[in-house]
């Protein structure tokens, strides 16, 4: 009911207050915000391909991505278009309703700027669905549990982790070809040369140093993604990298990897247990080592969204219905809408991932928009505390 509060104490403010504080002409506004979007969007996505690159993932013109170069052009092209989009819907809506609503701001702009996602090559939306997805759940966990306390989310992150993990394994051991591609590793256990114990051992610990090192790295281009849309940004980066914090997504990850495989070449290896129900035995426990992470509500969202996107893929080889053969576009729509809303009217729980990325895309632009919002808010506020107090 807070947020529905919020939208009347403003929704009869002209757009050029909050939607594009930078200029009072909607056209003018459109423009300056189409140009920040593209040197936005164009400086995202390229710290997103490089991660695709070390992921080897839909890279290659075999996989129908095209060249590296095609493919980021393409993706500046959407993510510029989207930032646009946000705007242009928000102004058309508020002249032809001639108010702000609580769904014409953020829900119905965000769901009409998801459709930009046809833009994207097919082979790429699976990724843009999955951020997403993962941005919409972490959000509404943290909308959950906004009134907890930080140990007692984390416990309780752990644990979801645990079991939602537990779940992905299991999936992935069921149907390997369909969803291997979700999540970071596959829940098979790895043929070894020899059975030797040596050769187990020295096999799985350089699985735990590649992940490791993976973590690492995916870690230091967040980082690096977070400090780009700061003034200098070079002096903040190399600071930024030096943090000891940086170590614990390749501790988590390492841990991870390890855990999982030698629980799961005991239990399926050595002492026969299907490997289904193994899968789901040493996911559960692997799992613990999210503890590592923290905040580690995101990489609860992030099993969430594989374990969606896993049960979609499914479906969409053994039924040709339409809600199946778009379901990446759907999904990436409608969390669209949900994670939209979020950066315009729940700034204190949404995601620091949301904001970061958003900011990023739109060179700031989000940032000058959420400020301004906020300010006509507290004008407003201020306003009605002060005629309150004349009349009583």
């Amino acid at each position: 009911m807070v947020y529905f509060g919020k939208i009347r104490l403003v929704e009869y403010y002209p757009c050029h207050r909050f939607i594009h504080p930078w200029s009072e002409s909607c056209t003018k506004a459109s423009l300056i915000m189409l140009w920040s979007s593209i040197k936005g969007s164009f400086k995202l996505f390229v710290a997103v391909y490089g991660v695709k690159a070390l992921m080897r993932k839909g890279m290659d013109s075999e996989n129908g991505g095209g060249t590296l170069l095609k493919a980021l052009l393409r993706s500046t092209v959407y993510g510029a278009l989207t930032g646009t989009g946000f705007v242009v819907y928000n102004c058309v809506l508020r002249k032809i309703l001639g108010k702000f609503t609580y769904k014409t701001l953020g829900v119905i702009p965000g769901v009409l700027t998801g459709m930009c996602i046809l833009i994207e090559h097919p082979s790429q939306r699976g990724l843009m669905a999955s951020s997403f997805i993962q941005m919409a759940f972490t959000l509404k966990l943290k909308e959950t549990n906004q009134f907890r306390h930080d140990r007692v989310i984390r416990k309780k992150a752990t644990h979801l982790f645990m079991r939602c993990n537990a779940l992905i394994m299991m999936i992935m051991a069921s149907h390997p070809k369909t969803t291997s591609k979700h999540w970071i590793m596959k829940a098979a256990t790895p043929e070894l040369p020899s059975p030797q114990l040596r050769s187990l051992v020295i096999s799985i610990l350089k699985e735990g140093a590649k992940f490791a090192a993976f973590g690492y790295a995916l870690n230091i281009v967040r980082v690096v993604i977070d400090r780009l849309s700061m003034r200098k940004p070079c002096r903040r980066i190399i600071p930024a990298i030096r943090r000891k914090r940086n170590l614990a997504p390749a501790i988590f990850m390492a841990s991870y990897v390890i855990s999982f495989r030698v629980l799961n070449h005991l239990l399926a290896g050595y002492f026969g247990v299907d490997r289904r129900l193994a899968a789901f035995i040493s996911g559960y426990f692997a799992g613990a080592s999210s503890w590592f992470v923290q905040p580690n509500l995101p990489l609860v969202g992030s099993a969430m969204a594989s374990i969606v996107m896993m049960v979609g893929d499914i479906m969409r080889t053994k039924s040709t219905r339409f809600v199946f053969r778009y379901f990446y576009e759907i999904m990436y729509i409608i969390c669209c809408g949900i994670v939209f809303q979020a950066r315009a009217l729940k700034p204190e729980i949404c995601p620091k991932l949301v904001k970061d990325v958003m900011s990023t895309a739109t060179s700031k632009r989000s940032d000058v928009m959420a400020a301004a919002l906020n300010e006509c808010i507290t004008e407003m506020e201020t306003r009605l505390k002060f005629t309150f107090n004349r009349l009583y």
